[in-house]
């Protein structure tokens, strides 16, 4: 399946790979052969077709969209994006949250075990168990969103990040934690941002890809 990448600086990027066989430059066996991704526009250009090059992973599909949110009540619901992804996948990332803005969580943020799909914590519940759904056996990796530097509301991070600890707990699924471990901070951002200071450049690409795909190698 031929899909098209691009870097921080909307290049296209050649993803290649073996057969799932090989870890590229982390190591070691990587079980995976197929990988899709889920997200926003911070997902839609760059790294996931990196990870999947650097882990040497051959079946790649990114079904991120930009603007795509979590809570289902506007258009680009990310649920939709589970259902897309197919039954084959045996490796997915999801990172939302970052047009969840405070306002949308406002009394929306939900319970476990409600999977009400107009709050945060059901939204994402449904995604996962979509996804599990389709494979059992699917190894999935919750992203919590990174850092941004745009002048948008960041209020909510924490309130995101509380809820993914809860669904880490509750599935035992592992989280990627890019808000704290991407070295990103308000002294370095303009080295890993584009202008708008909110997507990344092909050094916050490379960041990301070095992140991601060293836990999935990791664990």
């Amino acid at each position: 399946m031929a899909t098209v990448f691009y870097d921080g600086n909307g290049n296209e990027v050649t993803v290649s790979g073996g057969n799932g066989s090989s870890g590229g430059g982390y190591g070691g066996y990587m079980p995976y052969s197929f990988y899709e991704a889920i997200g926003d526009s911070l997902s839609f250009n760059g790294w996931p077709g990196n990870v999947a090059k650097a882990l040497q992973i051959t079946n790649v599909v990114n079904h991120a969209a930009n603007g795509a949110h979590v809570i289902g009540t506007t258009t680009g619901w990310m649920i939709d994006q589970a259902n897309a992804v197919s039954e084959t996948c045996d490796l997915c990332t999801i990172m939302g949250g970052t047009n969840d803005g405070a306002s949308i969580l406002a009394g929306n943020i939900g319970v476990i075990g409600t999977k009400d799909t107009t709050t945060f914590l059901g939204s994402y519940q449904t995604i996962i168990e979509t996804l599990l759904e389709k494979n059992p056996k699917m190894r999935i990796f919750m992203l919590k969103p990174p850092r941004r530097y745009d002048g948008g509301d960041t209020s909510a991070f924490d309130t995101i990040s509380d809820c993914i600890d809860q669904l880490h707990e509750y599935y035992g699924i592992p989280v990627i934690d890019t808000y704290n471990d991407l070295g990103m901070n308000e002294f370095n951002y303009s080295a890993y941002l584009n202008a708008d200071k909110l997507h990344f450049n092909n050094d916050g690409v490379n960041a990301m890809v070095t992140l991601v795909a060293h836990s999935i190698a990791s664990i």
